[in-house]
């Protein structure tokens, strides 16, 4: 009788040092994701590389493609695949600005029915959205598009990514517009004023 129950103790007891190792991964998985995926290189870890995704402008479907930006010569070049060689397009990030875009602005017709259902918690999601444009008006800025719509797989990919590509810009004169002040100018500009745009000051409880 002692052996027939033995094994059933046994059982259970690697059963819940099983179910605490799930835990345990599952926290470990939710750390990795907070931190950021990026990859960096060069002597002075002056090239990153990672995957974002590129909007279309034909389409506004969302393709995956892979950046390297290269702090020294500020140039942010991307493959549609990690292992290609040759760039399919470089952005000089010297002609250019970059700036937070809310992902509110890219309305699937169903997102407004999806936050309501989702309640409060749904709102608090950051906008993981960013674009890149010509500081001179109508210049492309990658082959016939003037502006580069691009999203980062999470916040810590995005705030490096724009971190990063903020400096090359801002050092070489380039414009740096956080969602707020974007969001505000859209605002004055759709209300037909421009003496309001840098008087408005950002409304807090617009984001909520």
């Amino acid at each position: 009788m002692n052996w027939a129950t033995s094994p059933q103790t046994g059982g259970q007891q690697t059963g819940g040092s099983l179910k605490a190792m799930k835990d345990k991964s599952s926290q470990a998985e939710k750390e990795a994701n907070e931190a950021s995926a990026l990859k960096t290189a060069g002597p002075e870890g002056e090239i990153t590389a990672g995957f974002l995704l590129e909007k279309s402008a034909k389409t506004n479907g969302w393709s995956k493609r892979w950046f390297v930006l290269n702090e020294k010569t500020g140039k942010l070049g991307y493959t549609k695949k990690q292992e290609e060689k040759h760039f399919r397009g470089v952005i000089a990030l010297e002609e250019c600005n970059i700036e937070e875009i809310p992902e509110e602005e890219e309305p699937p017709a169903k997102s407004l029915k999806d936050k309501n259902a989702n309640g409060p918690d749904s709102g608090k999601a950051p906008s993981l959205v960013f674009k890149i444009t010509s500081k001179i008006p109508y210049k492309t800025v990658l082959k016939a598009h003037n502006a580069v719509v691009l999203k980062a797989d999470s916040t810590a990919d995005k705030a490096e990514w724009i971190n990063k590509i903020s400096k090359v810009i801002q050092a070489r004169g380039g414009l740096v517009r956080v969602a707020e002040s974007g969001h505000t100018m859209r605002q004055s500009l759709s209300d037909g004023s421009l003496d309001t745009m840098a008087r408005k000051p950002a409304d807090p409880e617009e984001e909520l």
